[in-house]
Formats: C-alpha cells, structure tokens, sequence
C-alpha cells in the first residue's frame, strides 16, 4: 500500500479508540474523536472549495488545531504549509503568494500579521479560518469576514479519508528562513513524511506509553515529524501554546510527560527555575537540535532526570536526519568527555548519509564513523552531534 501518515490515524483509530490522543489545556480528545475531528476539517475544506493539491496555509501556536491540520488538509487531497508564526506580515505574504495558499488557518492572537500579509498581497486573498484561542484582538484588526475554525469543523460533513494513490504525492510544503534572499519552499512526500515519522519513533523510543508535550514549534518541518511520530507510536500529544519553563516542570508532573523536543536555549531557560532543584519524578526524553549544549548543561539536565539526545537536521530532510547514537560503553565516561567539539553523527534509520570534500564539491571524502573499541573516536558522539550540514 502506499506509504503516508495518514495510515498511523487510521491503525491508531482502531487498535485503541477510547486511548487519549490529543490534551489541550482542558480538552481531552480520544482516538476516535480526534479521527473524526481530522475527517470533519477535511470536509469543511473540501466544502471551501479546497481541490486536490491545492495548498491550505496555516500560521498558529502548537493546538489541537494545528495537529488536526496535519491530518485533514491531506485528507482532503490538500497540501499542508504550516508558516513561521513569528515571521512579519510581508515574509508571509510572499509565502502566501508563493504557495498559492487556498485557505489560511490562523489563530486569533495573530490577526494582526494576518492582516497586514493581507495588505502585502497582490494576488487573491485566502479564504479565512480564525481558531479562538482566547486572545482580546478579536476587535482590532479588522479581516474580511473569516470563517470560525470551531464552527466550521464541528457542522461540517466528515470527508472520506482514503491514502494518497502515489506515495509521492506531496503532503506538505515548508519554507526555510530567507537569510540570503526570499524563503525557499522545500517539498514534502506522503512516503517522506512517513519513513521520517518512523524514524523519529525508533530513534526517541517513543511507544504507546509515550506522552509528548509540544515544546517544539508544530510549524518547524512539521514539528521534526512528531505531529505524525507520536500518532503512529499509539502515544498521546500535549499541546502548550507558548512555552513558559514553570508550566513545562509543571506539566511534566501533572500530565506524566515521557518525551519532548527543544532547542538548547529552552533547557537554559528550565535549569534557572528554582524547581529545577527537585529532580522529576521519572525520567523524561529531551531531544535536542542545532549547535551542541555543553558538558555543564548536560551534567544539570541528566541529574533533574533528563535524558538529552542530540539531533541535527535541516527543512530539506524533513527535519532531524542525524542522532549522537548512544552506545552502552559511555555511561562510564564523564559529561566532559562525551562531548568533544566537533564530532559527526550516525543518520536516522531510513537515512544513508555521505560526507563531501566541502561546499560546491561533490567528491566523497572518509566518514568519521567510529566502528568498534572504546578509543576517544568510538564514543565522541555520545550528547554532542553534528553541528554542521551533512
């Protein structure tokens, strides 16, 4: 059968219907409710006019929203482009523009940057669908007439959800930040989406006793593919709109958080926390991206009850490719020395990485894997990775 996402709802759906899927402040959403919500937005899109591989555009926080987006564009044969919801009014215009956006799913508190890509455009405007979160900027900001998401969804006719006939067909289009120009589109394919979910599931130990609070922004690749790693793991998805350091320990108590992603600026920001000085009540997977933390960070976050797993990755590969793969010899090895300055890492299952001469080249030069032994070589990976483009 072809390979896409959307088969991890579908098997979730029947294996474990009644199991939490989705925990938002005060909602609760079960498999089964969370299935037919995804099948109703993909419905209320379709009634919108949404044809197959028209791109539906979202810009919005980490909710239940954003990860029924995730599920019903594609179910509707759409595209899902998740934007930067802290870009400008005029870096989202062009995307807009650029992705010939159908439909925007917004959240209320960013009206006004919706507003003002709107005045940036020059080409037709979206159609609109606004999620209440709450925000006092409903009366500013005018926009002509959205749609309310809540609404829509729950009067809409569920569509029916079927997997895409080509694997390759595109599931969703994400755009790199324009540090050297306007943003660059990157593609993603329902098979792509799927092996790099997989990946994430093995590589994060993510089972269905996994419970991942949302720390790390759904509109980054697709939340590094989480949004669909955690559903096919059968575990259940903890939404925080903005991540507050004191809500996040607190969470991790209330709700039983077993897994979460974060930049290493958010593990700072944890440690400075005077609750920071009680140790978890059990053992919480942090994966980690971009430059390496240091040994001292480590050190504090594995005595709280952290357990860093270092990634690299980038939008073109779907997020995270490559892991610092932990071998059972380092545990002996002190923080300091499992993290040397610049070390490669191991690419993910599904993954075959090559190592080039240097920008612009394209002749292969010997990879820096260690391959057996407990020299300096063989356990360098260990919480530093890869901190430069494969």
């Amino acid at each position: 059968m072809p390979l896409s996402p959307l088969s991890f709802l579908e098997r979730a759906v029947r294996v474990h219907p009644n199991r939490t899927a989705v925990i938002e402040e005060d909602v609760t959403l079960s498999y089964r409710v969370f299935y037919q919500r995804c099948r109703q937005l993909g419905g209320a899109l379709q009634a919108l006019g949404v044809a197959p591989g028209e791109v539906v555009s979202t810009l919005g926080m980490n909710s239940k929203a954003m990860l029924e987006a995730h599920y019903g564009v594609p179910m509707a044969g759409g595209i899902l482009n998740a934007i930067n919801a802290r870009l400008d009014g005029a870096s989202v215009a062009f995307i807009m523009a650029h992705a010939e956006t159908r439909v925007l799913i917004f959240d209320q508190s960013l009206r006004s940057i919706v507003a003002t890509a709107l005045s940036f455009l020059t080409t037709p405007a979206p159609v609109l669908m606004e999620i209440r979160d709450g925000s006092s900027d409903e009366s500013s900001w005018k926009l002509p007439a959205p749609h309310d998401y809540e609404s829509l969804v729950e009067s809409a006719t569920p569509c029916i959800p079927g997997l895409p006939e080509d694997e390759n067909d595109r599931i969703a289009l994400n755009y790199t930040s324009g540090t050297t120009g306007n943003p660059k589109g990157v593609i993603y394919s329902h098979r792509g989406a799927y092996l790099n979910a997989l990946s994430n599931t093995l590589t994060l130990r993510m089972d269905d006793r996994t419970v991942y609070l949302w720390t790390l922004p759904m509109f980054h690749c697709n939340g590094w593919t989480h949004t669909w790693a955690v559903t096919a793991a059968g575990g259940t998805h903890v939404c925080m709109r903005r991540v507050e350091p004191a809500r996040v320990l607190d969470m991790i108590h209330a709700r039983g958080i077993t897994h979460m992603a974060a930049a290493p600026i958010i593990m700072t920001m944890l440690l400075d926390r005077p609750e920071a000085a009680t140790p978890l009540p059990h053992p919480v997977m942090l994966a980690t991206g971009g430059a390496p933390p240091n040994s001292a960070t480590i050190a504090r976050m594995s005595a709280l009850g952290f357990d860093v797993l270092h990634l690299y990755g980038m939008t073109e590969t779907y997020g995270p490719s490559l892991v610092c793969q932990f071998q059972p010899e380092w545990s002996a090895l002190t923080h300091e020395a499992r993290a040397p300055p610049d070390p490669p890492g191991r690419g993910h299952p599904g993954y075959r990485t090559r190592c080039l001469e240097g920008p612009g080249h394209s002749r292969r030069r010997p990879c820096r894997w260690p391959l057996s032994g407990t020299s300096h070589a063989a356990w360098q990976h260990h919480h530093a990775g890869l901190h430069q483009k494969p």
